[in-house]
């Protein structure tokens, strides 16, 4: 009983959008209820704040974990505090130069 009625047979249209439905369904539950993207597992144990969003040192941190594990190693805590205690070492010295250099006055040869 094969039907010669071609509006029995599935339409492309119908195929093609019973595929898309879910595809937008998933792609709309990665969004919060604000519109930001919702952040992945890894990137939640980032964000430190709870806001759902990463700020630029929850960020930096996300970045710096290549391994994506949710942690940052020994070795990359240790040369994080290392970089930041020479920039603090770089950042004295130049303010005792500034500080230094403001009494130091410069007079035009004479005429």
């Amino acid at each position: 009983m094969s039907s010669s009625d071609p509006t029995d047979a599935p339409q492309a249209q119908d195929i093609e959008e019973a595929v898309i439905v879910p595809a937008e369904r998933k792609q709309m539950s990665s969004f919060n209820d604000a519109g930001v993207p919702r952040l992945s597992v890894v990137s939640r144990k980032y964000d430190i704040d709870g806001d759902g969003v990463l700020d630029e040192a929850e960020q930096a941190m996300r970045d710096m974990d290549k391994e994506g594990r949710g942690h940052l190693s020994n070795a990359a805590v240790y040369n994080m505090m290392r970089e930041q205690m020479q920039m603090q070492r770089d950042l004295f010295k130049f303010k005792k130069v500034v500080a230094g250099g403001g009494g130091v006055v410069v007079l035009p040869p004479p005429p």
